[in-house]
C-alpha cells in the first residue's frame, strides 16, 4: 500500500512533464539528401567501444534496448526494456517480462534485442518511405552488453546457444545484411535501463531529462 502511494504521489508531482521533440535548425522537417559513399566495415574492437549517442540528429530514430537478468523474484525472468529517441523524444518505449526464462544475461539482452529490431524495422521503413531517412542505412541500436553484440555479429562462439539459435539467426540476419548495427553504450548513458528495473534516484531523473521536459512557469 505504502508503494501504491508513492507511486500515485509521483505521477501527480509530475503530472506537467511531456514529450518534446525538436526540428532541425533550418528549413524545419524537410527530407535530408545524402550522397552515397563506401562504407567502411568497423571491426569488433571498434564496435565494442563505447560511443555516446546523439540523439538530436533530425530523422534519425535510435534504439536503445536492454535486459535485467533474472530480475523477477517470483519466476526468475528477466525483464524486457526498449525506447526508440528521434528528434530528440522517445517515440515508442516497452517495458516486458520474458516470456521464457533465459540462462544468461546474453542470453536475455538476445530475447530482448529480437522483440525490439521488430519495431524498429517497422520506423525504419517508415522513415525511408516517408523521405526523412536515407535509404538502405543501418539503424543504430544501443546495447550495453558485449557479449550480445559479438553474437549478434557472428563473431563468438555461439555453441551454447543453440536452444535459441532461431532467435540469434534473425539477429544475424539484419545485422548482415545492413538493416541494423550495434553500438555500443555505457550503463550510465542506456535509457533503455530505466524500463527494466527500478533505478536510483540520480539516474533516473538524468534517463527522464532525456525523454521528458518540465515546461517553465
Amino acid at each position: 500500500m505504502a508503494a501504491a502511494q508513492d507511486l500515485v504521489c509521483y505521477l501527480y508531482g509530475s503530472r506537467d512533464y511531456q514529450i518534446e521533440y525538436k526540428r532541425q535548425a533550418k528549413g524545419g522537417n524537410e527530407p535530408i539528401v545524402f550522397e552515397k559513399g563506401e562504407a567502411v566495415p568497423r571491426t569488433l574492437e571498434q564496435r565494442l567501444k563505447a560511443s555516446t549517442p546523439d540523439e538530436n540528429i533530425p530523422g534519425n530514430p535510435l534504439l536503445f534496448v536492454d535486459a535485467d537478468y533474472a530480475g523477477c523474484k517470483v519466476t526468475r525472468r528477466s525483464t524486457s526494456g526498449m525506447v526508440i529517441m528521434m528528434n530528440g523524444g522517445p517515440i515508442t518505449w516497452s517495458s516486458r517480462l520474458q516470456k521464457i526464462t533465459a540462462q544468461s544475461s546474453a542470453e536475455s539482452e538476445i530475447y530482448a534485442v529480437c522483440e525490439a529490431v521488430k519495431e524498429a524495422i517497422h520506423i525504419k521503413l517508415l522513415c525511408e518511405e516517408t523521405g526523412i531517412r536515407e535509404l538502405n542505412k543501418p539503424m543504430a541500436v544501443y546495447e550495453d552488453n558485449a557479449a550480445c553484440i559479438a553474437l549478434g555479429h557472428s563473431l563468438k562462439s555461439s555453441k551454447s546457444a543453440k536452444h535459441y539459435q532461431v532467435r540469434l539467426r534473425f539477429l544475424q540476419e539484419h545485422v548482415r545484411d545492413g538493416t541494423i548495427e550495434f553500438e555500443k553504450v555505457d550503463t550510465k548513458e542506456q535509457l533503455a535501463d530505466g524500463f527494466t528495473k527500478a533505478l536510483p534516484r540520480e539516474p533516473f531523473e538524468s534517463f527522464r531529462g532525456r525523454m521528458l521536459v518540465r515546461p517553465a512557469n
